[in-house]
């Protein structure tokens, strides 16, 4: 017997909806734990999770903001 995750069930269920609604394709993530789109997507995320890069793309989009936002007029 297999190990049922909440998690991974509902990451599968969300990227098939995405997958469904946005971009109008049928990612299978459902049917097949092994879908091109979900292991590209996990390795998408283990990428954020083991470096800054996730830190480092908030951080200079937050500085953008802020820099057009100080450097616009108000009035």
């Amino acid at each position: 017997m297999n190990p049922f995750s909440f998690f991974r069930e509902m990451q599968r269920l969300t990227l098939d909806v995405i997958g469904s609604c946005a971009f109008g394709i049928d990612t299978e993530c459902l049917k097949d734990d092994k879908s091109e789109f979900l292991v590209k997507t996990r390795e998408l995320f283990n990428l954020f999770e083991t470096s800054n890069l996730a830190l480092d793309i908030m951080t200079y989009i937050i500085c953008k903001n802020l820099a057009i936002l100080f450097t616009s007029s108000i009035f």
